[in-house]
């Protein structure tokens, strides 16, 4: 009996582990893998367009043929200050290997907004109909924060 006992110490925390495995492994969305010219990617099924900016380079270009320079030229800063936000988030989950080679693209944006800054948008005291409810003047000056602390910190990308 003793023997049985000891068994069943090690045996039932074992199955409750593996069964939470295969349980957790059943809840985890399944990305789907391909590659494009031998580089790997990966898209989630739920949103299949992510990382494809194909909408946002067809605006641009479509400004840019109709002459109307400013207004595309401020839908690129607002293009950019997006991915921005993502690579922000991005760069969070990354191991150091990986962060550096994220950093090295943040900061050519970053010498980029040096060199060309964005005006930042109205105050947020206006009201909802003027502004847009998602962008802000805060969350612009909180990119603008993000790229000059990547820029602090990657000064050997300079």
């Amino acid at each position: 009996m003793e023997k049985f006992r000891s068994i069943a110490y090690i045996l039932i925390p074992l199955v409750a582990v593996f069964a939470g495995y295969l349980l957790g492994r059943g809840t985890q969305p399944k990305c789907i893998k391909y590659s494009v010219y031998g580089q790997k990617a990966i898209v989630l099924p739920d949103v299949p367009v992510y990382g494809l900016p194909m909408v946002e380079y067809a605006t641009l270009l479509n400004g840019w043929r109709s002459g109307l320079s400013d207004v595309t030229l401020g839908k690129a800063e607002a293009f950019l200050d997006l991915a921005l936000e993502d690579a922000c988030q991005r760069r969070r989950v990354l191991s150091k290997s990986q962060r550096e080679f994220l950093d090295r693209s943040i900061c050519k944006v970053a010498r980029y907004r040096e060199r060309f800054p964005r005006p930042l948008s109205a105050a947020t005291n206006q009201s909802p109909s003027e502004q847009s409810a998602h962008w802000t003047r805060e969350r612009e000056q909180e990119i603008d924060t993000f790229l000059s602390k990547v820029l602090e910190e990657s000064g050997k990308y300079r």
